[in-house]
């Protein structure tokens, strides 16, 4: 694994490859013993490996969670239990667009939420107007995906007490829908007219679609 004291090797030459596997056996292995190993050696191929010292070693801690969950007995701990999750009141659905200047209208309402592994449609069939998206949250926006979750009741609220530890890592590992239905008509738009879709903030990557057509990404 590394030379010793005396291995007349350079200092700070060591081995360099990845480990599979190890295995610290109180006896020397046997001729036997040691061909049975090599017919059962794992397939290389399909194996993940990961860095096992970060590239900066002072801020290992902080960054532990970006590469494996953390040590449960490294989480805080509270005889409390976490708070329940409750929606917030909301007033009935507005408008999606409001007029905000001159030729200018702003999403104010309207907007849903759904998880993508629970859809089964398109971007194409999403963003026509006959989808019925009836089964879906009310999203908050601006807002991020957890906010929504907060507001609609899923979780309890992050920001109070250890409640973040109650909400799963996963939801972070999958995509969501977000989805706007709204009308323009010939008054208020005129045939001809160029027309603008401007998002403020995106977080952090999506796919934009309108009337059943890509729009970009």
């Amino acid at each position: 694994m590394a030379p010793t004291t005396g291995s007349g090797i350079a200092p700070g030459r060591h081995f360099g490859g990845q480990i599979a596997s190890f295995t610290l056996l109180r006896h020397a292995l046997s001729d036997s013993e040691f061909h049975q190993l090599y017919i059962a050696r794992p397939d290389f191929s399909v194996l993940m490996f990961e860095a096992g010292s970060k590239p900066w070693p002072l801020q290992t801690r902080g960054q532990a969670g970006y590469r494996a969950p953390q040590d449960p007995a490294t989480m805080p701990t509270a005889r409390a239990p976490f708070s329940p999750a409750v929606a917030i009141q909301r007033p009935p659905v507005g408008p999606s667009l409001e007029p905000t200047g001159a030729d200018e209208w702003t999403f104010s309402d309207g907007w849903t939420l759904r998880q993508a592994p629970k859809v089964d449609a398109d971007g194409a069939q999403i963003s026509s107007a006959s989808f019925n998206d009836s089964g879906w949250m009310r999203a908050t926006v601006p807002g991020t995906v957890l906010t929504t979750l907060v507001d609609d009741g899923v979780y309890p609220d992050p920001g109070y007490g250890l409640n973040n530890l109650a909400i799963p890592e996963s939801l972070n590992k999958q995509d969501y829908w977000y989805r706007a239905q709204f009308t323009l008509t010939a008054s208020t738009l005129p045939a001809g007219a160029h027309a603008e879709l401007t998002f403020e903030g995106i977080n952090y990557a999506a796919s934009i679609w309108l009337n059943g057509k890509l729009l970009a990404r």
